[in-house]
């Protein structure tokens, strides 16, 4: 955005970024709503207010992100009392509370699925990371696109981020992480 305000802080209809992706979580009542942010980032602290910060240092990811906002949810993770983390990003202010919704419903439709992906279709998806599913449709991996093959590349469709993770296994999937990748 060429501009040394965060991105999360760009206006749209008046609001930063990241109040039009915390009005769209409201409805849904979360039991807590945790904004993890790079150090040095007060501005965006105090938009996110109510919601508690945590602070990613240094910033390694969406991965590394996660494991940020799970240490800020403490005992309550491990104590089984949240049923599913979503995961979200400050700067997707057209998501609707409707998505949302739908993504929860279908985590929660599929037991078996630890971890749903909302997926999209740009016309151009050139620089985002592709979810490759195996025969039986479940979802494999997440390919960025720097690390993509031909043959992944050609996948048209992508990750957008949004993430519904069955909270019993969010810290075995965030540990099984690496960051050997191109980034």
């Amino acid at each position: 955005m060429q501009s040394n305000l965060p991105k999360v802080m760009h206006p749209l209809a008046n609001r930063p970024l990241i109040r039009h992706v915390l009005t769209s979580l409201e409805p849904l009542r979360p039991e807590r709503t945790i904004v993890v942010v790079a150090s040095a980032m007060e501005e965006v602290a105090k938009t996110a207010a109510p919601a508690q910060i945590a602070i990613q240092s240094p910033p390694l990811g969406t991965g590394h992100a996660t494991l940020a906002g799970c240490s800020a949810l403490g005992d309550a993770l491990d104590a089984s009392t949240i049923d599913d983390v979503l995961v979200l990003f400050g700067d997707t202010p057209l998501l609707t509370t409707e998505t949302l919704r739908a993504t929860l419903a279908e985590r929660r439709h599929a037991p078996a699925a630890a971890v749903v992906v909302l997926g999209m279709r740009p016309a151009d998806p050139a620089e985002y990371g592709r979810l490759v599913f195996g025969p039986d449709g479940v979802l494999e991996a997440i390919v960025e696109a720097e690390d993509a093959s031909a043959e992944v590349r050609r996948i048209g469709l992508c990750n957008s981020g949004v993430m519904a993770i069955d909270a019993r296994h969010l810290r075995s999937l965030l540990e099984a992480l690496d960051n050997d990748n191109a980034k």
